[in-house]
């Protein structure tokens, strides 16, 4: 066994920041294994929903076009009264695919109860491989509401065997795997992790080593992270997002291909798409007075995301805090000229970064804190554990 501490989670993790759109939280503080969410709503009581997510081969990376194990895990959205239970997964062909849920530890509360057996709210089916053309598949997953329940739902999908949150399966995740093997959700000494957890059923064991073994090599660059960042050098005024300009430039990342639109009352929208690796720059126009934009971004896999941005103030007559405008004085008897100084501190160049994340459900106990601001689809806010 490989006791050597993993390599800490990198690329997928949001920076904190001082914006937010929309609230909701995190699963271990990160983005982790889950790299999408689609909301959903079960209309009626006892019943189902069906929910379309597109396998996209620019948007993933397979091992020669074998078998994967793609993760689906469901909650109630705030102050939803569902009770969610993924029952299947519909093929592109109208075929279905069973999932596997594993008996859920009773220290960790979140749950689905299913006859007399409680079982993770968290599913693993097996996906026959990505298309063979450029053509994405869609596929669609099967939601019931559990005793009689209905309302609002939020359905993630994750990166089996993704412990480390990169985006791809590798080495790293395994080892990860291994330095928490033995753990449990209720483990005080700090070495269980939920993305280590490949079937999310509250304990690491073999098992979970094993499932990510099958998906070593497997990978996606679908993020539900969309971040916008105002350079400072843009604001006279960073701290109160004061600008002497009638347009500022937004720069920031989404899934690649994805379309990402700003709109804000009064104004034309203005819409842009990420590129190839996921970055982005839109020049967005601004009113006399405060701006408030909104901002969604859809991707090839089906995941929107919405949410808005911090106010910006465009005052043409504008400066910097503490800076005086220079004035000349003329003397008629002797032609002297007295110019004002100018105090002019320069502010700190903080950037201003908006992170909207789109992430799913969290477990009863969280290894670490949530700390990054967040985005959630059209209504939610926090994500509430589910208690079986």
């Amino acid at each position: 066994m490989n006791s050597s501490r993993p390599t800490p989670r990198q690329p997928r993790k949001p920076t904190l920041s001082t914006e937010r759109l929309e609230d909701r939280q995190m699963l271990t503080g990160g983005v982790g294994s889950t790299f999408a969410i689609i909301p959903a709503t079960i209309s009626k009581a006892g019943g189902q929903v069906a929910v379309s997510f597109a396998l996209d081969p620019k948007l993933f990376t397979d091992k020669g076009n074998k078998p994967f194990l793609l993760g689906i895990d469901v909650a109630p959205n705030t102050n939803s009264t569902a009770n969610p239970m993924i029952t299947s997964v519909t093929t592109p062909k109208g075929g279905h695919l069973g999932v596997t849920h594993s008996t859920f530890n009773p220290k960790v509360t979140r749950s689905g109860v299913q006859g007399t057996s409680k079982l993770s709210t968290a599913a693993l089916v097996t996906i026959p491989g990505l298309p063979k053309t450029a053509k994405a598949d869609v596929y669609k997953v099967n939601v019931k509401g559990l005793t009689q329940t209905s309302g609002s739902i939020l359905v993630g999908f994750y990166l089996p065997g993704n412990a480390t949150g990169s985006g791809t399966v590798n080495q790293a995740d395994l080892n990860a795997i291994r330095y928490a093997m033995n753990t449990s959700a209720s483990d005080t000494t700090g070495k269980y992790s939920f993305d280590a957890d490949t079937n999310r059923n509250g304990i690491i064991n073999m098992q979970d080593l094993n499932l990510a073994k099958k998906n070593l090599g497997i990978g996606t660059t679908v993020s539900p992270v969309i971040s916008a960042n105002v350079a400072p050098s843009m604001m006279v005024d960073p701290t109160n997002r004061i600008t002497n300009l009638s347009s500022v430039t937004v720069t920031g990342a989404a899934t690649p291909g994805a379309t990402v639109t700003y709109s804000e009352t009064g104004e034309p929208a203005v819409t842009t798409t990420a590129n190839a690796t996921g970055n982005y720059s839109i020049n967005i126009p601004l009113l006399t007075g405060v701006n408030s934009y909104n901002v969604s971004t859809s991707d090839a896999f089906k995941q929107v995301i919405t949410g808005s941005i911090n106010s910006i103030t465009y005052n043409p007559n504008a400066t910097a805090p503490g800076t005086t405008t220079p004035t000349t004085t003329t003397s008629i008897t002797t032609p002297t000229t007295s110019t004002t100084p100018t105090a002019t501190p320069t502010p700190t160049p903080t950037a201003t970064t908006t992170t909207a994340t789109a992430s799913p459900m969290i477990p009863a106990t969280t290894p670490t804190a949530p700390t990054t601001a967040t985005t959630t689809p059209t209504t939610a806010t926090t994500l509430p554990t589910k208690t079986g």
